[in-house]
């Protein structure tokens, strides 16, 4: 028991003394890379967007050992396995609200390169069907994360949006 005490005692003192600070971490970094082209194949007009609720548990949690699925009710299974699950679905986006929300999904200026000390857990979710595919954005505004996966649950981009433009994002969403 002493042990322990003791070892928890130098975790303690050491852990912050080997992270970056804080204001590190928040500090907002122009993002210097493009969105990727896959992504961008989305951004262009005629896509149709539908909104959703979700459960910020990923779905992996509740798929295997767990035949009978997560223990609360659900919509849908969107972005695979790795994906999330649906509570409630919103309105499908008129043209005008799409391009709203396209343009600060798809315009690399809403990113920084910096990344919050926090797991990501969406508040929603926002299906973009274009040509035939599918494509999953999720949406965490609390570490400001985005995660664009593909119907298989693949990663097509990712990112942390800045603060200002998830607000942004968060409000419009809040008034769906």
């Amino acid at each position: 028991m002493v042990v322990r005490i003791i070892f928890l005692g130098i975790y303690v003192t050491i852990l912050p003394m080997m992270l970056p600070s804080c204001a590190e971490w928040n500090k907002e970094i122009p993002r210097t890379s493009n969105i990727s082209a896959e992504a961008m194949i989305y951004a262009k007009n005629g896509a149709e967007v539908e909104s959703f609720i979700v459960n910020g548990t990923m779905a992996i949690n509740y798929i295997g050992g767990n035949k009978m699925g997560p223990p609360f009710d659900y919509v849908e299974l969107l972005g695979g396995k790795f994906g999330f699950y649906a509570t409630s679905r919103g309105p499908i986006l008129r043209e005008d609200q799409v391009n709203v929300v396209s343009e600060l999904l798809f315009d690399r200026k809403h990113y920084t390169d910096s990344h919050l000390a926090c797991i990501f857990t969406p508040q929603y979710a926002l299906r973009y069907s274009s040509s035939g595919k599918r494509m999953v954005v999720f949406l965490g505004t609390g570490c400001r994360m985005i995660n664009m996966v593909d119907e298989n649950g693949n990663i097509v981009e990712h990112g942390t949006i800045r603060t200002k433009s998830a607000r942004r994002l968060s409000d419009f969403l809040e008034s769906l």
